[in-house]
């Protein structure tokens, strides 16, 4: 069995050798995504200091 330097980090999925797709780099870069992910840290960040105090 061959070692692939350039695979085997993402698992070593034959179909995507090189990183994300672009749906998926596609998906990363939609304003929408980041807006979400950004209300859902500050969300996780209120929790998380909830729970300390």
């Amino acid at each position: 069995m061959s070692f692939h330097p350039e695979t085997a980090y993402n698992g070593g999925r034959e179909t995507e050798p090189y990183g994300p797709s672009p749906e998926e780099i596609k998906y990363r870069q939609s304003p929408e995504t980041a807006e979400t992910r950004r209300m859902t840290e500050k969300q996780a960040e209120g929790h998380i200091k909830s729970i300390i105090r």
